[in-house]
């Protein structure tokens, strides 16, 4: 009888274990892969696994002979992964990986994964060690990027590539969404917050200041959204910006407030 797993530690090793002799097994966990719907996702090793493997104790693709329940294993892992909602950046990204996976393996991602009670799914907290995101969050940073977007209609030369490494870390969702995490959605500068301000209009949004001098930048560096990122009103953000080659800290930005005031 199977018994499911009471640990992330039997989850990694079941990761492990499922793509460890992939290319070589005959298993019926390699035979039914187009079979399978709900695919969970380890950041870590880059690699996938289906829920039903994952769900019990010493799971090996030898030993996997399809029983237990793929209700049982679900519930379970509702403890350590989130579903990815369809519409979403990382779920569109995943979903390539997904399929070129398959595809490596002669098979065809299930239906019931792209559309039906299937999906993908990542870990939910920072149990493991790559960047998660709330995905609530993350859908709406996401949003407000594209409308930022469409409203500056920005292009860029060949050679501003200081300019764009700059919109590419302030646009980047995940990024973004981290900074905000850790920073909080009220201006480090003057402490204005959207949601008070404007109610449900306003909420979840801030904007994303990246504070590396643009002249240090030649090309896309690891980003620690803690020490590389701040949050800004508007205001506060363009006044940071204003003078194109003298770019304030939100520290200078404050004193110089302060003064004033």
């Amino acid at each position: 009888m199977l018994t499911v797993i009471e640990s992330w530690e039997e989850v990694i090793e079941n990761f492990q274990n499922f793509n460890a002799s992939l290319e070589t097994s005959d298993s019926k966990a390699k035979e039914r892969l187009s079979r399978f719907f709900h695919w969970y996702y380890l950041p870590s090793l880059e690699t996938f696994a289906p829920g039903k493997f994952l769900g019990y104790q010493g799971m090996t693709l030898s030993a996997y002979e399809g029983e237990g329940s793929g209700s049982e294993s679900q519930q379970v892992l509702k403890k350590y992964f989130i579903k990815l909602e369809r519409d979403s950046q990382e779920y569109n990204l995943l979903h390539k990986k997904l399929e070129s996976f398959m595809k490596s393996m002669g098979k065809q991602i299930s239906m019931k994964t792209i559309s039906g009670t299937g999906g993908i799914y990542i870990p939910k907290s920072e149990l493991d060690s790559k960047l998660i995101i709330d995905q609530k969050l993350l859908n709406q940073v996401t949003k407000d990027i594209d409308s930022i977007n469409n409203e500056n209609n920005e292009s860029f030369v060949e050679g501003d590539k200081k300019e764009k490494l700059i919109s590419f870390y302030e646009r980047n969702p995940s990024l973004r969404a981290k900074a905000i995490e850790i920073h909080g959605l009220s201006c480090q500068v003057c402490n204005f917050n959207f949601e008070e301000s404007y109610g449900s209009l306003g909420e979840n949004y801030i904007e994303v200041h990246h504070l590396t001098p643009m002249s240090s930048l030649v090309s896309e560096k690891e980003i620690d959204p803690e020490k590389d990122l701040a949050v800004l009103c508007s205001n506060c953000h363009r006044m940071i910006h204003r003078v194109r080659n003298n770019i304030l800290s939100p520290d200078d930005l404050k004193n110089l407030l302060n003064k004033v005031k």
